[in-house]
């Protein structure tokens, strides 16, 4: 199968590495693949000759259509000539809680074959005659090492949350439970937790806020130490018995979904979040309705990390994500969906 990428590079992205890593996956599987990232207007025919082969499909990666709401231009860039009658245009939508509408406008408009998301529910908010493909977020099981393979009882903290509270610009459709818990857990000025409360203070605990703020994370690296880097993140998550997640905007489920089960945590998600689209909650994770539950369930977590039944889960959790749920499963996946067309 041959491929043609056009979009961004997320090589070197720092905020997220999803993207990277499904197109990463996508180039291992493929016989021809070529990614073009430049920006503006470009001539189809100079995009050809510098991929050297006519393409079976353009993919529009995630980074084709803009999600910032004063950019002038929603896509990337423009394609000048026409592309042969066989070629299949395939799109994948990114952050479907921002300029959905334009989005889809614009999708409509340049008649796609087929979009992928990552939001399961898509379907439903697609107003074009363009069929859309639910392909779940996932987990690269190379940069957990063997550390996932410890047991509970061998993990140094009870609780591990990191990431943003609340997204900035999506209260109507994010909770602000991460706040909340937050609040629960520690004695906080604003939004900074200062220290943990006394009542809690048995629970080992890794807490590191995101903020929108520059100076804001300044004082949160001066606080809680610094944003760990990617193998540090990966070795905290294997070092960690519980994982805390809510839900994102609009329910998308995340990526700490799979990378906290590949870990081998036990995921505490909380009801909202969705995991029970693709994972089965006392089965893969442990769900969590309240605050007060989430709290009740950290501690039996804790005095029972030697206990069958949790570590089951959480070896139950990690092998399903290591069997079906890794960036190699789903770039084939994605072309499974291609062959059909």
């Amino acid at each position: 199968m041959k491929i043609i990428v056009l979009g961004p590079d997320y090589g070197n992205y720092q905020a997220a590495s999803y993207q990277h890593e499904f197109m990463n996956s996508l180039k291992n599987i493929v016989s021809h693949y070529y990614h073009f990232n430049e920006t503006g207007i470009f001539d189809l025919d100079f995009l050809l000759l510098k991929a050297n082969f006519t393409p079976d499909f353009v993919f529009y990666n995630h980074g084709w259509l803009t999600d910032n709401i004063l950019a002038k231009e929603i896509t990337y860039s423009q394609v000048k000539g026409r592309w042969p009658k066989n070629v299949k245009h395939i799109i994948f939508l990114n952050k479907e809680y921002v300029l959905l509408k334009e989005k889809l406008f614009t999708i409509k408009k340049y008649r796609f074959d087929l979009i992928f998301s990552h939001l399961h529910n898509l379907e439903k908010k697609n107003k074009t005659d363009i069929k859309s493909i639910f392909l779940p977020l996932a987990c690269n099981i190379n940069k957990l090492s063997n550390l996932r393979y410890r047991k509970l009882s061998e993990r140094k903290y009870d609780l591990y949350f990191s990431g943003i509270l609340q997204n900035w610009d999506q209260r109507k459709s994010q909770s602000d439970l991460r706040k909340k818990i937050q609040n629960e857990l520690f004695y906080c000025l604003y939004d900074f937790p200062i220290l943990k409360k006394l009542k809690y203070w048995n629970l080992r605990i890794y807490w590191k806020p995101f903020y929108k703020n520059r100076i804001k994370n300044v004082i949160s690296n001066w606080l809680h130490g610094k944003k760990l880097d990617q193998k540090n993140y990966f070795d905290t998550l294997t070092n960690s018995k519980c994982v805390l997640h809510t839900s994102s905007p609009i329910g998308i489920i995340s990526t700490r979904v799979f990378e906290a089960l590949g870990a081998g945590a036990i995921g505490l998600y909380s009801d909202s979040s969705n995991a029970d689209v693709i994972f089965k909650n006392m089965v893969h994770f442990v769900s969590f309705s309240e605050i007060k539950d989430l709290i009740e369930k950290i501690y039996l977590i804790k005095s029972n990390s030697q206990s069958s039944k949790f570590q089951k889960i959480a070896n139950k959790g990690r092998e399903f994500v290591e069997n079906n749920h890794t960036w190699n499963d789903r770039a084939q996946q994605f072309l499974n969906q291609l062959k059909k067309l």
